[in-house]
Parts: C-alpha cells; sequence; structure tokens
C-alpha cells in the first residue's frame, strides 16, 4: 500500500503564535491580517524556491526600516512554528515497520523548514520519500507539482493522500490519487487525531 501526506498541520503541529506576537511587538506590521497578506505572498515565492525565507525576512526589515539584529529572532520563531507530535510520529512509525506501508510527504514548504524536517525531527521522516515544494519548483495545487512525483514514484499512482487543504484535496482528486481532507488542529488531542488518521489508513489497506 502507497499513502502520501501533506507535512503541516496533519503530520506536524502548526503553532504560529510567538512569531505573529514578535512581528506586532516589535511594530513590523500593526495588525495580524497584514502578516497574513505578507507570509500568502512571501511564502508564494519561498516555497518554490526562489528565494529563502531568511533572505525574504532579511529585506523586510530593510523596508520597514527596522533594526536588522531582529532577524535572528525572527528567524529562531519561524523554525519553532513546527513541532513533531509524538502520536503522529509513533504511527509513522508503525505504518512503515508494522504495516509495511509505503510512504511519501508531499509538502509546500520553504528551505529552512525543510531542513528542520531532515535534521532535527524523527529519522522516519527521512525515511520516507520526500517531495517538497521549495525544490520542486512548483507546489499544490498545481498539476506540475502532482505529475512530477508521480513520474519520480510511479508507485504512489492512486495513492491514498492526506492533505489540510481543500483545494489540494480536489486537485488531488482530480489526478488520480484518493485524498481526503485532514487537519490535526480539528481533533480535542492530537491522541484522537492519530487514532483516526490509523483507522481511515487500515480502512484502505483492507479494501
Amino acid at each position: 500500500m502507497y499513502v502520501a501526506f501533506d507535512m503541516c498541520n496533519v503530520l506536524v503541529n502548526v503553532d504560529m503564535k510567538l512569531f505573529y506576537s514578535f512581528l506586532l511587538e516589535n511594530n513590523i506590521f500593526k495588525t495580524s491580517e497584514e502578516i497574513n497578506v505578507y507570509l500568502k505572498y512571501m511564502l508564494g515565492h519561498a516555497d518554490i524556491g526562489m528565494y529563502d525565507a531568511k533572505t525574504a525576512f532579511s529585506y523586510l526589515l530593510y523596508l520597514k526600516k527596522k533594526p536588522i539584529d531582529l532577524l535572528n529572532e525572527i528567524m529562531f520563531l519561524w523554525k519553532g512554528c513546527l513541532s513533531q507530535v509524538p502520536e503522529i510520529t509513533d504511527l509513522l512509525i508503525r505504518l512503515k515497520n508494522k504495516h509495511k506501508i509505503k510512504i511519501a510527504l508531499l509538502s509546500n514548504i520553504s528551505a529552512e523548514h525543510a531542513d528542520i524536517f531532515r535534521n532535527y525531527f524523527d529519522p522516519i521522516f527521512n525515511d520516507c520519500f520526500q517531495h517538497f515544494s521549495c525544490e520542486v519548483g512548483a507546489k499544490k495545487p498545481s498539476k506540475i507539482y502532482f505529475q512530477s512525483f508521480i513520474k519520480e514514484q510511479p508507485g504512489f499512482n492512486g495513492a491514498v493522500f492526506f492533505d489540510d487543504v481543500e483545494e489540494n484535496v480536489v486537485a488531488a482528486q482530480k489526478y488520480g490519487f484518493k485524498a481526503i481532507q485532514f487537519e490535526l488542529n480539528t481533533y480535542a488531542s492530537f491522541e484522537d487525531a492519530a487514532a483516526n488518521l490509523e483507522s481511515l489508513i487500515l480502512q484502505y489497506k483492507k479494501s
């Protein structure tokens, strides 16, 4: 069986409160909505490898006439937005080692966050095939993103795929995946999220 996962808010917890608070407290932005707009634009480029987040935040400080000394803290908080979920990590290990399921990670992600996954998270993440947008040069829900993945890993054609973004799920279904919307933070606990995710996968495995 082949299963593909998005990373953020599916396998990995995302918490940007401290990052947002720092930008607001230092008057880099006035409102959270301004941050949302900036990040949408910035990640539209960083996620496909046009530049890294550090370069983008450096230029932001220059435009806002803020001290460059703030950059180190911004990067620390940016990288710290992602955290492992032990229950989900244990599930990945079971799926791969006990159930012999082949796993791929399909993520719209900047270079810095890709580095976090590879160098600081559990080794199971490096035991899965990784198809990261910053290295592909395209991101979900684009046709080229999914097609390039299937070209590299044809065994995943028609695989089960979990993503938290509806637009990505719809696109994946269009390109032949059995795509399901799954959002880690909609569950009462990470234990519940992991249990539900495992149940869904094993149902497909039996069918």
